[in-house]
């Protein structure tokens, strides 16, 4: 369609123009032209002034196309290893049975993610995760420029990892049509349902491993529970199963001898007949440390901040040295220690109060001079001018001093959320909900290479004084929290339920914090995980820093694999950006590896780091082998789809037909071009004044 910016009458007026000027240039000329020369010479000059005349309006060639697109409907098919021998026949036969709708379709797969199949002989059913959720908004965003009008999943329902694909389901935006596919009736089977153990453990000390298994269709057996490291059988318990199904508790035991990031497998002996064997085992993964932590712990006097702080320090296991202020320069435990070097941190609850002893003062300097870190935590019995004796172990100090107490509430600052003491937790909750605080009326000063991680709060007002500061200088490692009451925060109401964990959580990281050495390694290469599941590709991370600790963006990361049998397998790590780097080598077997890194470039090596990982046995896709037809269901409803079985699955055309969703959609676009930009216009005028003024020499015109 050809437009232009004024009405098209001036198409006849530049028409009329040209006319009249070429007919009038060569009716008269001389030598005189008739005939074939006339027209020609007339013509061409004609179209040449039309063609400049009506560029001076600005025509404008508009083109519009019309697009139909079929309604897709995306046939999403479970791989994971849940799906094997009966179902996974069902999965192909069901999706090669699909019948013909009124549209077209697309196959995919899924475990832990999507991905495109061609045919159903790709599905491959060694998914070790699955997640549901995740696969349906990976093939929805996959498919965001098709008109996708509705899903039909195969599947048996179980996820095993991701959002519960019941709430994804109300949110979706187009219709997911299910079908269940495997047992839903409960089969014979043992399982080690759960092996709980804490992650840390110390040498020479016993660790606690208890070991839920879960029976169903037993009766009356005796079987055993053992807890194994390599080929050595260090713990068993032999178990009478009750007739039927029952949940069974075992209690095994291990001393660990060494350091280092073990594994443990637990393993039940095998009923004739059962569903699987896969859930039979359960790996954990457990670091080894020489020795717990070593806490002081100095407070000005008891009370409850002070129980709430040592409570939680004993459950992170740290041997806590406690030494309570009883009157000046006595203390409840006796005196402390005459040296605080053999401690791996120093807390002081509303220490040092009035009456605290110079000599103490002097080694908690001494020792945060040497390195050892310190937590100092406000209280009502703190006097600021013994505070101010210690300040070069703290990273704030208190200036002026009023009378009085304030309740405050706690706000991060910008530099509090990014901080490791503050996780995710911490950043997401909504803080103000918490008891508040109480902070005496002093001012306190942050010291210049200290960090304010929160703010103070007073009555909805936000203010600049500091309530939580950390210090991190030469390796040196402070943290000071201004105020007291915590302990409201370590017993809260059943209304309050919901910030249980945040005073534990906080304590906890402050503590991990300030007593991890800085890495100022040029060379740190670590896996993804410390256990990784049979089946699950292991990951590793990577970063190169030179002697400047600028990151190095082109070095050559080398990394070295040790397996169990002693075989050793080279791989090579994947620059990512600003000094990153990234390997992923796939699944290896099961057991305890070594690995060793170095980085180089050209011949000059930047360092080298070396750690260990486990792979267990995954045994998630095994936990519930019955297929959950009910949260099929469920997700069909929620999203407006419906639940089909294979017997129905021939209603689907007419189901598809029924939806008013279903239907294709029409685009239309427009494009247009201005032709009086165009240099194919412009080209086409000099081409036709060119060629009339050839034939003008040629017939001896002037």
């Amino acid at each position: 369609m050809l437009t232009f910016t004024l009405s098209s009458w001036p198409l006849a007026l530049c028409a009329a123009i040209a006319a009249v000027v070429s007919w009038a240039g060569y009716r008269y000329a001389n030598p005189r032209l008739e005939g074939t020369p006339l027209a020609l010479l007339t013509a061409l000059r004609f179209s040449a002034l039309f063609i400049l005349l009506a560029l001076l309006f600005k025509p404008t060639w508009k083109n519009r196309t019309v697009d139909e697109r079929a309604p897709l409907l995306a046939v999403v098919l479970d791989e994971s290893e849940s799906i094997s021998g009966a179902s996974a026949h069902a999965v192909r036969r069901i999706a090669d049975a699909v019948p013909p709708f009124d549209g077209v379709s697309h196959l995919y797969g899924f475990a832990s993610e999507a991905r495109n199949l061609t045919h159903t002989d790709s599905l491959r059913f060694d998914g070790a995760r699955t997640d549901i959720t995740g696969a349906l908004v990976q093939v929805r965003n996959s498919l965001e420029d098709k008109n996708l009008r509705g899903i039909l999943l195969i599947s048996d329902g179980r996820f095993t990892t991701g959002r519960n694909p019941v709430h994804a389901a109300e949110r979706y935006g187009v219709p997911i049509h299910t079908i269940a596919v495997g047992d839903t009736l409960r089969r014979r089977d043992l399982q080690v349902r759960r092996v709980t153990a804490n992650e840390i453990a110390y040498v020479d000390q016993t660790l606690p491993i208890r070991v839920l298994l879960r029976a169903e269709g037993a009766d009356e057996e005796v079987v055993t529970v053992s807890a194994v490291q390599g080929s050595d059988i260090f713990s068993t318990e032999s178990l009478h199963l009750p007739s039927g199904n029952a949940d069974i508790e075992a209690d095994l035991s291990w001393t660990p001898t060494s350091e280092g990031l073990q594994q443990i497998v637990v393993v039940v002996t095998r009923l004739s007949n059962e569903a699987t064997y896969r859930n039979n085992v359960e790996t954990i993964a457990v670091r080894v440390l020489k020795s717990r932590r070593r806490v002081l712990l100095l407070a000005a006097a008891p009370g409850p901040d002070l129980a709430s702080v040592t409570a939680l320090l004993r459950s992170e296991n740290a041997v806590v040295s406690q030494y309570v202020q009883k009157s000046p320069g006595t203390y409840y435990a006796g005196p402390p220690p005459t040296s605080f070097a053999e401690f791996d941190l120093i807390v002081l609850v509303s220490f040092p109060g009035t009456g605290a002893d110079p000599a103490i003062l002097s080694r908690i300097t001494g020792a945060a001079a040497d390195g050892t870190p310190v937590l100092f935590l406000a209280g009502r019995y703190t006097d600021p001018s013994a505070v101010r004796r210690i300040g070069a172990a703290l990273p704030a100090l208190p200036t002026q001093v009023r009378a009085g107490f304030d309740e405050v509430s706690i706000l991060l600052t910008g530099e509090g959320t990014q901080h490791p003491v503050f996780d995710i937790l911490l950043q997401t909750a909504d803080l103000d909900g918490l008891p508040p605080l109480l902070r005496k009326r002093s001012d306190w000063v942050p010291r210049p290479e200290s960090r304010v991680l929160a703010h103070i709060g007073i009555r909805g007002v936000g203010l600049d004084d500091p309530l939580i500061v950390v210090r991190d200088l030469g390796g040196s490692r402070s943290a000071a929290l201004l105020g007291s009451g915590f302990w409201r925060w370590h017993n809260l109401p059943e209304d309050l339920r919901e910030y249980s964990a945040v005073w534990p959580e906080l304590l906890s990281n402050l503590v991990q914090w300030l007593t991890t050495p800085k890495d100022d390694r040029p060379v740190r290469v670590r896996p993804a995980e410390d256990i990784f599941g049979g089946g699950e590709s292991v990951q590793f991370t990577g970063q190169v820093y030179d002697e400047s600790l600028n990151p190095v963006a082109n070095a050559s990361v080398s990394v070295e694999i040790s397996a169990p049998d002693g075989i050793t397998y080279p791989h090579a790590m994947d620059a990512v950006e600003n000094g990153r780097y990234e390997l992923n080598i796939g699944a290896l077997p099961e057991g305890a590896y070594d690995y060793k890194a170095e980085a180089t470039l050209g011949d000059v090596s930047f360092g080298k780091d070396n750690g260990t990982f486990t792979v267990g046995t995954l045994t998630l896709e095994f936990k519930d082998i019955t297929a959950d037809a009910a949260l099929l269901r469920q997700i069909a409803l929620r999203s407006g789809g419906r639940f089909f079985t294979e017997a129905s699955l021939s209603d689907l055309p007419s189901t598809l037909a029924a939806d008013s969703l279903f239907r294709p959609i029409v685009r239309e676009t427009s494009t247009s071009t201005n032709l009086w930009q165009h240099t194919l216009i412009l080209a086409c005028v000099i081409l036709l004044l060119s060629t009339e003024w050839i034939v003008r020499k040629r017939r001896g015109l002037p």
